[in-house]
């Protein structure tokens, strides 16, 4: 009879611990469902900010980035937009003659004409675009240097601050936007001295890739003659 009495309680317990390991997979199924569900609610709209104006220049600039919103918040705030706060639609900020942000492209538009211009249709990441003031003040020539993530050098599937930052050059009206930094490098920091009329910049090459400046990996000082009609880097060893 005690045999009896002890099987009749272990398979109780059986059942129960059973029953336990059901209901957290259950509940961990629901979680699983319940972050897919709250991924798929999340959209992407493009948005352009109010126009800026860089003195002494011909253009009105329009940042461009993407901003992302819940679709039930979409649905039930829509036509209220001044109510959310904190999370507004801006993707960029002015200070002086820079431009800064999460942009994904620029848009000129001459303020006499109103013709406007896409710096670029790549999807890129654009960091900050800086008017070059001494270079227009010694030779007259209107140019912006812009710090640009054009790849996922991370492979996390994402262009975020995480990737490689490359350097570009272009003119003021979006046109002949190019690239500065080799393919492979990263940007480490650029400068202009005005007395010369000429940019430096820096760059390095991962060579493992492991993220960590270590003896293997390539520095490279590159100068830009910006009076030249051609701007291209030239490499200098010190």
């Amino acid at each position: 009879m005690k045999n009896i009495y002890l099987i009749m309680m272990a398979g109780m317990l059986c059942s129960s611990c059973f029953m336990n390991e059901n209901t957290s997979n259950n509940r961990h199924s629901e979680k699983e469902d319940l972050v897919t569900a709250e991924k798929k609610k999340v959209q992407q709209i493009k948005v352009a900010d109010l126009p800026v104006h860089i003195d002494s220049t011909q253009y009105l600039i329009h940042p461009v980035g993407v901003y992302e919103i819940e679709e039930k918040r979409s649905k039930t705030r829509m036509g209220s937009y001044s109510g959310y706060g904190a999370q507004n639609f801006k993707v960029s900020t002015q200070v002086g003659d820079e431009i800064s942000g999460n942009m994904n492209s620029i848009t000129f538009q001459h303020i006499e004409t109103g013709v406007a211009h896409e710096l670029t249709n790549k999807d890129v990441r654009i960091i900050s675009a800086t008017f070059l003031r001494d270079i227009f003040n010694t030779t007259k020539k209107q140019l912006l240097v812009y710090q640009v993530i054009d790849a996922d050098t991370n492979k996390d599937g994402v262009k975020n601050y995480l990737d490689q930052k490359s350097l570009y050059i272009g003119a003021m009206g979006g046109g002949g936007f190019t690239k500065l930094t080799q393919q492979g490098h990263e940007l480490i920091d650029w400068k202009v001295i005005a007395a010369t009329n000429k940019l430096f910049f820096r760059s390095v090459k991962d060579i493992n890739k492991n993220g960590v400046l270590e003896k293997e990996d390539v520095v490279s000082h590159h100068v830009i003659d910006l009076e030249k009609e051609t701007l291209t880097p030239v490499y200098y060893q010190l």
